[in-house]
């Protein structure tokens, strides 16, 4: 090939790439980010209960007549569980993809991208442990029959060190989120028409994002 039809040929592929526009039939890409989406505050001491739980206490045959009062029935709410939820810090981890296609006709664009981010909080949980009766009983035998009695608790850390699942990416309690957005557009104006520069579309979708998951 002479020089001049190598610079003939290169000038021509030139032009061309600026006269005709070339678009992908699908893209695949990866993000990273920084999710700013929480804000919580510690909590101590939050309540839980089992609601259906329900446990009857009944004297024995043959115990003196002053003990008969220690008979009667604990609620799930007499016991309830505590949970502490604080020291709060955003995880390093927040990743997401994407994906794009238009070979569809009638449209000229669908995107679908995703995004999981992650907090951790350090989770406590307190729960009842035994029970016992005071060594004073009411003196009014309409008193709730809580009064009459003791709940002892013990403590559990609910996350992954305390739980002897130590590893390098999570030591906490985990609490992440999950995004899902579904784009579809159509272009409205491509200009000008051959090197289509400017591009104005239009289009709808939604977003579907669940709730922090723990």
């Amino acid at each position: 090939m002479t020089r001049n039809r190598l610079i003939g040929t290169i000038a021509f592929m030139m032009v061309s790439a600026t006269m005709f526009s070339a678009s992908a039939i699908i893209g695949v890409g990866v993000h990273y980010g920084y999710d700013n989406s929480l804000s919580m505050k510690s909590i101590y001491g939050e309540q839980t209960t089992f609601d259906n739980l329900q446990l009857t206490i009944e004297p024995s045959w043959g115990t003196a007549a002053s003990q008969y009062q220690n008979a009667g029935t604990i609620k799930g709410s007499d016991i309830p569980i505590l949970i502490d939820r604080s020291g709060w810090a955003r995880h390093p981890f927040d990743l997401g993809g994407k994906v794009y296609i238009d070979i569809i006709p009638f449209l000229d664009a669908i995107e679908v991208s995703a995004n999981y981010a992650m907090w951790e909080y350090e989770g406590k949980i307190a729960y009842p442990t035994s029970i016992t009766f005071k060594s004073t009983q009411p003196s009014d035998p309409a008193a709730p029959f809580i009064d009459r009695i003791n709940v002892q608790y013990d403590t559990t850390a609910l996350t992954f060190d305390g739980l002897g699942l130590s590893n390098p990416f999570i030591h906490n309690t985990p609490y992440a989120r999950l995004n899902f957005d579904l784009t579809v557009r159509k272009y409205i104006i491509q200009f000008p028409p051959v090197l289509k520069t400017l591009k104005l579309y239009g289009g709808a979708g939604f977003s579907l994002s669940s709730p922090h998951l723990r």
